[in-house]
């Protein structure tokens, strides 16, 4: 008997969940000084009761049309309340290529924690002030296509600022 008064609350609630598309837009400075601009793409679904499960695809550069620098892919968690939201990342695989010095770092891991506040702009359409802390590390290093010994660990706070599409 309480399963099934469980069941029949939650029946009306779960009108309320979707699923979204968010872009993400930033620019950070990269180790070299390189004024570097971030594109985050996340596909997910929120669920009526706030929780949010997804993947995050992430590209930089210094110079996008021509060059991108670092690529990330990762699974997310989440959880959202009145507009804020927070989520978590971890990062499976990835990449750095940086064009000077021709040296590739691969062997990804890492992970993001990400903080926001969405703002409805237009029905099931939000903007979001947001800051992500990312940490990777790189397990391989190529330069000029061989491998050398050699690691890397990058971390940084991203100011961005996302729109939110639920459908």
């Amino acid at each position: 008997m309480k399963s099934l008064l469980l069941f029949i609350a939650l029946i009306p609630s779960a009108a309320f969940a979707n699923f979204s598309f968010s872009p993400a837009l930033s620019t950070f400075k990269a180790d070299d000084d390189l004024s570097m601009t971030q594109i985050e793409l996340r596909l997910g679904y929120t669920f009526d009761f706030g929780m949010y499960v997804g993947g995050m695809y992430s590209l930089a550069s210094d110079r996008f049309l021509d060059h991108t620098n670092h690529y990330y892919l990762g699974p997310q968690l989440g959880y959202e309340f009145k507009g804020a939201y927070v989520l978590a990342t971890y990062i499976i695989t990835g990449e750095q290529d940086l064009a000077s010095g021709g040296v590739k770092y691969s062997g990804t891991k890492g992970y993001q924690a990400t903080l926001g506040y969405r703002i409805a702009v237009a029905e099931d359409i939000y903007l979001a002030p947001e800051f992500t802390y990312r940490t990777v590390e790189f397990d391989n290093r190529e330069v000029q296509g061989i491998a050398v010994p050699g690691d890397r660990k990058d971390t940084h706070v991203l100011p961005s600022i996302a729109v939110l599409f639920k459908f």
